[in-house]
């Protein structure tokens, strides 16, 4: 085993330090003027002048559309969205041509994974609350009721027909059918992180555990932990549960089989180590299953590379400062600013600066690539794309993962993508509308 190999043959560290990483990229991105925002019917492009031509995009959007209201999601299929007009609280269901479906009133929506089917809770608020009574619809898309339950926070289960609604006052869930049969009444809120393709997973607040349950209702193992404490191991046989300042290794069963100091972070691809961190220390430790330490890193463990040899942490200190380390323990770099993503398809990790509005993305080694206007808001890694926000009033940019900048919009562009992939949607604050696009030359 890589890491039994390890234990072995570790016994003296080379540190490497980057004593100096260069400012350069962003003392010249604090200089960069504001962006001139065209009309609504043009691409937000930078102007000739500012285009960085090596490594030229193809990367292009179209408008389609306009909707009124704020955008909040795209149907599973991605052929219809809704958005929700704030001063009449009406929450409206679109196809993408522009025809309005469905208009409800102080509704939340949830789609089934087949996008045929959606259940409508009123009223929208979203926190649950067992001051107030719900209730949610099943509805198909051509119009037609299909049942009613009692309770908040639908959920559909996975592709089955089914699905589980919660009661804030009783801390429990209902299974249904969709003829509206309960089925099961369930500890906790649907979580919904299954350890095989035929369970589904509960946390009870009351309780502070997590439950595992079958498609008909069974419980089949129940776990002690925090909210947020859950991670599957990747044989998807064993889980990790947090609970305080240990965690703990169960099977499917609920048979605790280990205990380890420390809050669990990121599991080893290969499931043959885990990472417990120790925030007085803001020290992490990577632990066979046995418990035993193989090797230590400064900060939290945020991601590990798929191949399993490299480690990233980030610093909870005042310095917000990133480490890159090889898996035994070797320090290979340390970045200025806080880890916001790896992009495994070009090894490249992403790092934003809050105080300087900047993100840079590096190299493994260290190596700036470059640097971005904006803090990190997430990557569509297919595309190379690198979608950035101003802290100070949310104006979104998207960027070549070689540093071009295509588009500026006055939104932040978080989560705004189809599930295919395919359009982009773009709220309009001043407008109070939103805008499609399509998106031409990413794959």
């Amino acid at each position: 085993m890589l890491f039994q190999a390890l234990q072995n043959s570790i016994r003296v560290f080379s540190v490497l330090i980057l004593a100096t990483i260069s400012q350069g990229c962003l003392a010249q991105s604090g200089a960069m003027t504001e962006p001139d925002l065209l009309n609504e019917d043009t691409l937000y492009r930078k102007s000739e002048k500012d285009a960085i031509p090596a490594q030229a995009t193809t990367f292009s959007l179209e408008k389609t559309n306009s909707f009124p209201g704020e955008f909040r999601s795209f149907t599973p299929d991605s052929q219809r969205l809704v958005t929700h007009v704030n001063d009449s609280d009406q929450t409206l269901i679109f196809d993408i041509d522009g025809t309005e479906l469905f208009s409800f009133v102080d509704t939340s929506i949830t789609f089934a994974p087949n996008a045929q089917i959606m259940a409508l809770m009123s009223p929208g608020i979203l926190q649950p609350s067992a001051n107030i009574d719900y209730t949610t619809h099943l509805m198909a898309l051509d119009g037609a009721n299909i049942a009613r339950f009692w309770g908040s926070r639908p959920n559909f289960v996975f592709n089955e027909l089914k699905l589980t609604t919660y009661n804030a006052a009783e801390d429990l869930s209902r299974l249904s059918n969709f003829e509206g049969e309960e089925i099961a009444t369930l500890k906790g809120w649907f979580y919904g992180l299954a350890l095989g393709s035929q369970d589904l997973v509960t946390y009870s607040r009351t309780e502070a555990k997590y439950y595992l349950y079958d498609f008909e209702g069974t419980e089949l193992a129940s776990f002690p932990g925090s909210l947020e404490g859950w991670r599957p191991m990747p044989n998807r046989q064993q889980v990790l549960v947090t609970d305080g300042n240990q965690t703990r290794l169960f099977d499917r069963n609920g048979v605790e089989q280990a205990t380890y100091p420390g809050v669990g972070t990121p599991v080893a691809p290969d499931g043959q180590a885990i990472i417990t961190y120790f925030r007085d220390e803001d020290m992490s430790r990577l632990l066979n299953l046995d418990g035993e330490e193989i090797v230590s890193y400064v900060g939290s463990v945020r991601s590990f590379t798929p191949d399993g040899q490299h480690i990233i942490t980030g610093s909870s200190g005042e310095d917000k400062e990133t480490r890159i380390y090889s898996i035994d323990g070797t320090e290979l770099a340390i970045l200025p600013g806080s880890f916001s993503e790896f992009m495994p398809d070009s090894e490249r990790v992403i790092v934003s600066s809050y105080e300087e509005d900047t993100t840079s993305s590096y190299t493994l080694d260290g190596t700036q690539l470059a640097t971005y206007r904006g803090v990190f808001i997430e990557a569509w890694p297919e595309c190379e794309i690198i979608i950035t926000a101003l802290a100070r009033d949310n104006t979104s940019f998207i960027y070549s993962i070689e540093g071009e900048e295509l588009a500026v919009f006055p939104d932040l562009l978080h989560r705004r993508r189809s599930p295919n992939g395919e359009m982009l949607a773009v709220y309009l604050n001043t407008d109070s509308k939103t805008d499609l696009y399509r998106m031409n030359g990413c794959n």
